[in-house]
């Protein structure tokens, strides 16, 4: 039988960078979860398209 997976991430940041991702949140009325989902893919997009370059 297959084993559940957690889906969940924990994601370790300094209190700056807390306090910044708090100002996002009320300005732009956005939730957390959304940010941190763009934010990801961004960085994941840039990640690929940098180790395509060394190649």
């Amino acid at each position: 039988m297959k084993e559940k997976k957690s889906k969940r991430v924990i994601v370790r940041i300094t209190e700056s960078q807390f306090n910044n991702l708090m100002e996002c949140v009320i300005d732009e009325q956005i939730k957390i979860s959304d940010i941190l989902r763009e934010s990801i893919g961004d960085k994941l997009q840039k990640l690929r398209k940098d180790d395509k370059r060394k190649k």
